[in-house]
């Protein structure tokens, strides 16, 4: 009954949420979030596994879409002044979270937490801002990098945590340059083959063809690189992403192709991932002791460590610019909650933690998302 009572509760909270989103004159992704904290917690939301299937499901196509807006041979032939001023932030982040855990005597595992990047939401800012803003444009490769990055210490730290220092870490390390080696591998390959052989774009992918053979591609593409990386026993969301990048660097002859994609996801799965994230916070969490205190804090200085870092723009993007590119930055929802549930189920942080760390993810993607609304329009 369970899945049933969750069916009937999404049909209304997806089909609700743009409503509500423009009534509050708030983004989608928070209200959809906010719709699924208070449906769980008046128990329209019971646990189910199908649900959570779905969400893990959204979670991955979202990254998908995230990966579909990044063309990798741009990304490799990007001005060797923006990458290194994208390095120099990125280097900066990480410097300032070790500073601040060391002044202010915080959590050592926050090294790793406060600095997460995830380009997952940024496709939701292209949908609402285009993609024709210069801050967005300079976001995505940084945050590719970053979340690069990101899943790579987390994916360590996670074989250190699980496993210690050893061989099963050395061999999951190994697993995680070779896929990126193979990856790129492939890449040269096709540009390679594609450049002898033209016309196999359009035999993949024709231009006009009414059995939908470009969406169907790029599904069979999407499962089969994360099926390998699950084989790898790497983080799923590595081969989502890596699976979008595909189409725009190699199939860019089909325009609609994205669209068609983006308004599948973000009308169905997407927000089955966000009302699944929202559902996951207890209100009784809200009351043990140092939970908002412990999430404020860490909100604060994940907030705090990108608008300092983002000075490094300020002579590229100028100052409203830089600080929205530092908010655009600034959700990486998605990371601090598998890190926060990675932690957790080894035991290496408290559930006050943990529940801080999810609620102050939220915070933060929610606050990101409603001051770069306010600050693209009313400056």
């Amino acid at each position: 009954m369970n899945e049933i009572y969750v069916l009937i509760a999404l049909s209304f909270l997806t089909f609700a949420s743009p409503f509500l989103a423009s009534l509050a004159r708030i983004p989608l992704s928070p209200m959809e979030i906010m719709l699924g904290i208070i449906a769980a917690n008046l128990g329209l939301l019971p646990p189910s596994a199908t649900f959570d299937l779905a969400a893990q499901i959204g979670f991955c196509y979202l990254m998908f879409l995230a990966g579909c807006e990044v063309d990798f041979r741009a990304l490799l032939t990007m001005p060797r002044k923006i990458l290194r001023l994208i390095l120099i932030f990125l280097a900066l982040l990480y410097i300032l979270s070790a500073l601040a855990v060391w002044i202010f005597e915080l959590p050592q595992m926050l090294i790793i937490a406060a600095p997460l990047m995830s380009v997952g939401l940024l496709s939701a800012l292209y949908k609402e801002y285009g993609k024709d803003q210069a801050w967005l444009n300079l976001a995505m490769p940084a945050g590719v990098i970053g979340e690069l990055i990101s899943i790579a210490a987390l994916t360590v730290g996670g074989i250190y945590l699980k496993n210690g220092f050893g061989v099963e870490m050395a061999l999951h390390i190994g697993a995680l340059l070779g896929f990126s080696v193979a990856a790129l591998a492939v890449f040269k390959g096709l540009e390679i083959l594609f450049w002898w052989f033209p016309a196999l774009k359009t035999v993949i992918m024709p231009k006009y063809d009414k059995n939908e053979k470009d969406v169907r591609f790029a599904m069979a593409l999407f499962c089969l690189i994360c099926a390998g990386v699950m084989l790898l026993g790497l983080e799923v969301v590595i081969g989502a992403f890596i699976a979008g990048t595909f189409l725009p660097t190699f199939f860019s002859h089909k325009d609609d192709l994205i669209e068609k994609l983006s308004s599948f996801g973000f009308g169905f799965l997407v927000p089955i991932f966000f009302i699944h994230t929202g559902a996951v916070i207890k209100l009784e969490a809200l009351l043990m002791p140092g939970v908002m205190s412990f999430a404020a804090s860490l909100a604060a200085l994940m907030f705090g460590i990108r608008l300092l870092a983002s000075a490094t723009f300020l002579s590229t993007l100028g100052r409203k610019g830089a600080v929205l590119f530092a908010l655009s930055l600034s959700m990486p929802l998605t990371l601090v909650i598998a890190t926060a549930t990675l932690f957790y189920s080894t035991a290496a942080i408290s559930q006050e933690i943990y529940f801080a760390m999810i609620i102050a993810s939220l915070m933060e993607a929610l606050a990101s998302m409603i001051l770069i609304n306010f600050i693209y329009k009313k400056f």
